[in-house]
């Protein structure tokens, strides 16, 4: 970009582009490229931070940013990467995988179909001085492919990355390895001609157990959340490897300062653990975070960390102490207050304003805040759920500072 095309975008940055375009642009600026980036970069200001700091980067379409890894996703892939790995990513996008893999692997080899994106990628990585990634406009059909990119020919590859494409021929969405483009169920055998190591981003949506099923030599896999929203699925897998598979549940918390919190078991642990029942709801409640969740670790977690669970399909948890490490969010329970017209009376006039979550309750969390009249907001929370008993309550409860 020219230096009047990258004024423009600073200036107008926080305009509204619908009516960027109709206005008429400085001489030296193209309004609908700087349009789209400005677009782009109202997305990736959260998304992407290390890159939304540099305005000289191009993006070919917001379609290519809303589907590219968070840089905190990203970065969160480095687990699995050694320094002197020669690193495939068949599926490069806009290329954000690729950029942070980079940072960590001795060598990256990456590969985009769409000819646009793969000038804008291409050009980014060498404004970003990056000199350790190779990108070829080549649609990855099959391994042999790979090696159209000649570069490829005398490297001893040590791992595949693959973001297969998640939409089907008419694009509707969908979810499962064999539905996806490339077909993982397929092609998986033939990426271990290539190397015997392989990472695969699926989608949230993936169920757990048919993971394991379909697939061979699965090692690990990793329910990825960001600031407690489930975002991807990595599977990792490792040729020939026979034993369990370890289900990581990770958090990642970008608030402040970023970090992960973390917990891992298997689907045997969580079988075996044994769960005890809450009489009542003690000092603390406990909930667990999304990736937590959507492993199902809700025995090992109450065994773990030494919880009572309230109510068998209730996942929350409840104990007089603080455990260290959960993985979620601690409250402070100030009452319990039985939910019936004397409970709502009682809440509606103490708490006129409060958080509203409801976990195994009959009512959604929007319905219920209209029947208790209250604003939403503050730092009072109401769990509304189900005990163990069956009776339905609401625990008033705050934040443990």
């Amino acid at each position: 970009m020219n230096q009047e095309s990258i004024r423009y975008i600073l200036e107008h940055e926080n305009d509204d582009v619908s009516k960027l375009l109709f206005a008429k642009a400085p001489e030296g600026v193209d309004i609908n490229s700087a349009a789209m980036i400005i677009q782009c970069r109202k997305k990736i200001k959260e998304k992407i931070p290390t890159w939304y700091r540099d305005v000289e980067l191009n993006y070919p379409s917001s379609l290519s940013v809303e589907q590219c890894s968070s840089e905190a996703t990203a970065r969160y892939k480095c687990k699995y990467i050694d320094k002197n790995d020669i690193v495939v990513d068949l599926t490069c996008g806009l290329g954000v995988d690729t950029f942070f893999i980079s940072q960590k692997a001795n060598k990256v080899f990456s590969f985009e179909r769409d000819s646009k994106l793969f000038e804008a990628v291409k050009s980014n990585f060498e404004h970003l001085n990056v000199s350790n990634i190779f990108v070829s406009n080549i649609d990855i059909q099959n391994v042999n492919d790979i090696y159209q990119n000649n570069a490829l020919k005398d490297e001893n590859v040590s791992l595949i990355y693959v973001d297969p494409a998640r939409r089907g021929n008419k694009s509707q969405r969908v979810y499962a390895f064999e539905d996806c483009s490339p077909n993982i169920t397929e092609a998986i055998n033939d990426y271990f001609k290539i190397s015997k190591r392989v990472l695969i981003k699926g989608s949230p949506m993936l169920d757990i157990s048919a993971i394991i099923r379909e697939l061979p030599y699965v090692k690990e896999i990793a329910i990825v959340a960001l600031n407690n929203e489930c975002k991807e699925i990595l599977t990792y897998l490792e040729y020939g490897y026979q034993g369990e598979v370890i289900i990581c549940a990770d958090n990642i918390i970008t608030k402040r300062e970023e970090r992960v919190s973390s917990f891992s078991s298997t689907i045997d642990k969580e079988s075996a653990a044994v769960v005890k029942f809450a009489d009542k709801i003690e000092g603390y409640l406990h909930i667990p975070n999304r990736a937590i969740l959507k492993a199902g670790f809700f025995k090992t977690v109450s065994e773990y960390f030494s919880l009572l669970k309230i109510a068998k399909s209730s996942h929350i948890y409840t104990s007089d102490i603080i455990p260290e490490n959960f993985p979620g969010r601690t409250l402070k329970v100030i009452e319990v207050i039985d939910f019936n017209k004397k409970g709502i009376k009682e809440v509606s006039q103490k708490y006129p304003k409060a958080n509203i979550a409801t976990y195994n309750f009959p009512i959604p969390a929007q319905e219920l805040s209209k029947r208790l009249k209250i604003e939403d907001g503050g730092n009072i929370f109401i769990i509304a759920s189900t005990l163990n008993d069956h009776s339905k309550v609401l625990i008033l409860s705050q934040e443990n500072n």
